[in-house]
């Protein structure tokens, strides 16, 4: 089964301290929209789409068992992957089955899921490992489309880090009114709108946007 968020960082903090073999790739996923799916289908089927979404991830290539697989939270997941692993074509093969147990359980749809990757060695810190992931997966996401960004070329994307540092980002950009919002419409099988979803959009930081989202029924 899937690891809780505590056992994925402490295998991974175990990882980057072993004196040989602390090298890998570790992969980021978040799946889209999870909140509102679980609001138009129901719990019942949201949690059958999250069970085979821990099952298809722990078995992204048969010939390379993930090190590690774990629920970060309610809608991000986390991969640990070998040095000897092709991590982009993993993340890919993670995405297109993704997609396909999305469209299975909810065909209404529209985003699947965002994944951001990067290559960690021996000895790194696990904060700047996670920094480094969390970056990818923010140009992934700020791409809107599903899909999978690498680390490296995510370097130009300077978030936030602390508390301290977001509370000033968001302060200066509601000052400054550099906000806006982002609807997106989801249908029923009829045609019939349900619901719009308000994603509020912060200022972008490179290509990045950092958004919080508001679900509500027409």
């Amino acid at each position: 089964g899937l690891l809780s968020r505590t056992a994925f960082l402490d295998g991974l903090h175990q990882t980057l301290n072993a004196p040989h073999g602390g090298n890998g790739f570790i992969v980021i996923v978040r799946l889209a929209h999870l909140v509102t799916m679980n609001r138009l289908v129901g719990r019942e089927q949201t949690d059958r789409y999250l069970h085979a979404v821990g099952q298809a991830l722990g078995s992204v290539e048969p010939a390379i068992q993930p090190t590690a697989c774990g629920r970060l939270n309610g809608s991000d997941f986390a991969i640990l992957l070998p040095h000897q692993a092709p991590a982009q074509a993993c993340a890919q093969q993670c995405l297109n089955a993704l997609q396909s147990l999305r469209k299975q359980h909810w065909p209404e749809g529209d985003n699947t899921a965002w994944l951001g990757w990067c290559r960690f060695q021996e000895g790194e810190s696990m904060d700047a490992v996670m920094a480094r992931a969390d970056m990818a997966l923010a140009a992934a996401e700020a791409d809107v489309a599903d899909g999978v960004r690498q680390a490296e070329h995510a370097r130009h994307i300077h978030l936030p880090r602390s508390t301290t540092q977001w509370q000033t980002f968001i302060q200066q950009a509601i000052a400054q009114r550099n906000l806006r919002l982002a609807f997106s419409a989801f249908n029923g099988l009829g045609g019939q709108l349900l619901i719009q979803e308000a994603t509020l959009m912060l200022p972008k930081i490179g290509r990045a946007s950092c958004r919080e989202r508001v679900s509500s029924p027409v």
